[in-house]
C-alpha cells in the first residue's frame, strides 16, 4: 500500500527524491491506531514563553532495519510547518500516524523558515540568515521511538536550544553627570551567514559569514534623545541574536550631549567569543570626559516555563 496514505502525521513530505524510499514490501497496510502528535516543547532564548512562539518546522524520518524514510514531504524539503490554532494548540496539516514496528526520531527549527533537507537526509541547511531580521533560531531534537502495540507515544516533546548568541548594549551615566543621548551604532561584526545542521549530532556549522558591519550601514542602531543620569539604564539596541563569532573589532559610537554641545564617543569592546545560547551583557558608562565599559558578563538564559502546553527554556 501507498505510505503516503498510510502514516497520516502533522507534516508535509519532503521532494520527489523521498518518495522512492519505501517499497510496498517494506511498509504493509495495518490498523492506524493513534496519530503522531507534538505537544509539548521548551526553548533556550531570546523567547521567554510559548505566547512568544508563533510555528516552527519539522523534519521526521522512520525507519526499518536499515531503511529510512521520510515522515513529511514537501516539494522543496522545507519541513512541516507546525502552527497554533485557535485557543492555542499545536497542530499542523498534514496529520500522520504512528507505524508499528518502526522507529522515529524528530527534528525542529525555529526562525528558519526557509532551511531544506539535503537528500540524504542526514542535514538540513539555511542560506543568507540574516541577523538583522531578529529571527531567533533555535532547534530541538526528539528522543527516539520505536513503536509497538502496546507503545505508542502519546504525543512528541521537544527541547529547543537557542543557536545564537544573545548580546545586550547598556549605558549609564557616572555619579553626578547627566548626558542626552541623540543616537548610536554597534558594528564591526558579521551578522549574516549560511548554516549546515547535522542530524547525527545536532551541530550547525556557520559559513559565508559576512564581512564586519561598518558604522553606516549597521542595522543596530538606536536614536534618541533620552536622559542618562543617576540610576538610569539605557538598553540601547534591546536584545540582538547574532551569529556565534570571535570578537575582535567589534565597536560602540554614541553621541550625546553632557552640556557642552553633541559629541561622538567610540569604544571598542573586549575581545571575546560570542558562543551560541549564551547572554553577553556591555554596560558602558558616561564618565566626565569620556565613556568606558565598566561592565561585561556573561550568562546562561534562564528557564522558564509557562505559555500552556509549550514549555520555554
Amino acid at each position: 500500500m501507498w505510505y503516503k496514505s498510510l502514516i497520516k502525521l502533522c507534516f508535509t513530505l519532503a521532494g520527489p527524491y523521498l518518495l522512492t524510499a519505501c517499497s510496498k514490501s517494506e511498509i504493509q497496510e495495518q490498523e492506524i491506531q493513534q496519530t503522531i502528535c507534538f505537544t509539548e516543547v521548551s526553548t533556550r532564548a531570546a523567547i521567554s514563553t510559548a505566547d512568544e512562539m508563533e510555528e516552527f518546522r519539522v523534519w521526521g524520518l522512520f525507519s526499518k532495519d536499515v531503511n529510512t524514510h521520510p515522515v513529511f514531504e514537501s516539494e522543496n524539503g522545507t519541513g512541516e510547518r507546525v502552527y497554533k490554532k485557535d485557543g492555542g494548540t499545536w497542530t499542523y496539516d498534514n496529520t500522520r500516524y504512528w507505524l508499528e514496528g518502526f522507529t522515529y526520531r524528530f527534528h525542529a527549527l525555529h526562525g528558519a523558515e526557509l532551511a531544506t533537507i539535503n537528500a540524504g537526509m542526514n542535514t538540513i541547511s539555511c542560506s543568507a540568515f540574516d541577523c538583522s531580521k531578529g529571527n531567533d533560531l533555535m532547534s530541538a531534537v526528539s528522543d527516539e521511538y520505536s513503536v509497538a502495540a502496546n507503545n505508542m507515544p502519546e504525543s512528541v516533546p521537544f527541547t529547543f536550544k537557542h543557536r545564537l548568541a544573545k548580546v545586550v548594549v547598556k549605558l549609564k551615566a557616572a555619579t553626578g553627570v547627566s548626558a542626552t543621548v541623540k543616537s548610536a551604532q554597534f558594528y564591526g561584526m558579521s551578522y549574516t551567514g549560511d548554516f549546515s545542521y547535522a542530524l547525527a549530532d545536532q551541530k550547525i556549522t556557520w559559513t559565508n559569514m559576512g564581512s564586519g558591519a561598518s558604522s553606516t550601514d549597521t542595522p543596530f542602531k538606536y536614536s534618541g534623545p533620552e536622559v542618562v543620569s543617576g540610576t538610569t539604564v539605557l538598553s540601547l539596541f534591546g536584545d540582538m541574536l547574532l551569529l556565534p563569532q570571535q570578537v575582535n573589532a567589534v565597536m560602540l559610537a554614541v553621541t550625546l550631549d553632557r552640556g557642552q554641545g553633541d559629541e561622538t564617543l567610540t569604544v571598542n569592546l573586549p575581545q571575546t567569543t560570542w558562543e551560541e545560547n549564551n547572554a553577553y551583557v556591555y554596560t558602558s558608562t558616561v564618565e566626565q570626559t569620556g565613556i568606558s565599559f565598566t561592565d561585561f558578563t556573561v550568562q546562561k538564559w534562564n528557564y522558564s516555563y509557562s505559555g500552556g502546553s509549550v514549555n520555554i527554556q
